[in-house]
This record gives C-alpha cells, structure tokens and sequence, in this order.
C-alpha cells in the first residue's frame, strides 16, 4: 500500500516538472485567511474568484474515493474535499 502511494506521488511529480511546473514553489501568497474564506464562500463561488489560502490539516477522512480535509490558521477553520 505504501509503495503504491510512493509511486503514485513520484508519477505526479515526474508529470509536474514536465509540465514546467515548480511543485515545491519557493513563495506563496495567500489571498485570504480561512475564517474569511469560509465566511464569504457562497459570494466567492457566485463570483467564481479563486483565493488561495493556507493553514494547518488538522484532520483528514477518507470517504471511499472522495478526501475531505480540515485545515486551521490563526482566524478559523475550513473543510476542504
């Protein structure tokens, strides 16, 4: 199992740095907090803006092909899939 994720992730990887994509960029801008992000996201999907933001996983679930993941900064908390 481990090994498969090994190699699933070197795949994705591999196809990054062919695309020309840095996939360990050495900056990035968050555009939001999360505790913003999760307050205004109905305004942001109608607007179809793209935010990037950032925080801790704090928790992580497997549904069965679908991953939600919890990630925390210093104003909230925000569920990712």
């Amino acid at each position: 199992m481990r090994e498969t994720l090994r190699n699933d992730r070197l795949a994705k990887l591999k196809k990054l740095v062919a695309a020309k994509v840095d996939p360990y960029p050495p900056t990035f801008t968050r555009t939001v907090p999360l505790g913003e992000a999760a307050r205004k996201f109905e305004a942001l999907r109608r607007a179809r803006r793209m935010v990037h933001v950032a925080g801790r996983i704090v928790g992580l679930r497997d549904q069965g092909g679908v991953v939600f993941f919890d990630l925390r900064d210093q104003s909230g908390e925000l569920q990712v899939v």
